[in-house]
């Protein structure tokens, strides 16, 4: 068993922070980080799963005792990576990756709790407008979280959610057009503008 890791690997100018990253630009820079940090040949690593995610904050989910973070959702992948008998979770985004095992990361508390129901709204939100405009959930980007009633945005009023008080607006932006989502617990749906 290898000891407790943790590590941020920057990797140069691949991409411009304007351009969504693909799945197949973040099993690269994935490879690439593991191969460096866990001092092993890139060859030796195959791809087991990659999917996108939006990470609560700069940590990427794998945040370290003692470290500050931004406080921002951030659009990236979670690339599981095969090395012998070992999987190791690499969460990436743009050109940063960090290589998260053995207990990295599984420091929950209440900031944390909230960022990841914002996280898991915004996932929805972002999942629904792609399935809308039939692209890549990795090309919508995120521009706004704010709290507020439904009643605040009566675009987001329906007959079943009328009365419920608290909730969370997302504003989401693809090829140049922004799109406002209401949700609460229960949905995620796009107010009329």
């Amino acid at each position: 068993m290898l000891p407790t890791l943790f590590s941020v690997v920057l990797l140069g100018g691949a991409l411009s922070m304007h351009e969504p990253m693909t799945q197949d630009q973040a099993i690269r820079v994935a490879t690439q980080a593991a191969s460096k940090q866990l001092n092993l040949p890139l060859e030796q690593f195959s791809v087991q799963q990659a999917h996108a995610v939006d990470w609560p904050d700069s940590s990427l989910g794998c945040p370290q005792p003692g470290m500050m973070y931004l406080q921002v959702i951030t659009p990236g992948f979670k690339v599981m990576l095969k090395a012998g008998a070992e999987i190791y979770p690499v969460h990436v985004a743009g050109t940063r990756a960090v290589v998260c095992v053995q207990g990295a990361g599984d420091a929950r508390g209440p900031k944390t709790q909230a960022a990841q129901e914002k996280v898991e709204l915004v996932t929805r939100a972002r999942a629904r407008l792609a399935a809308l405009l039939k692209v890549d959930v990795a090309k919508i980007q995120v521009h706004a979280i704010r709290t507020g009633s439904f009643g605040d945005a009566p675009g987001c009023v329906d007959g079943t959610s009328k009365d419920k008080a608290g909730g969370k607006f997302v504003e989401l932006e693809y090829a140049g057009r922004r799109y406002e989502y209401g949700a609460d617990a229960d949905e995620v749906r796009e107010c009329a503008k």
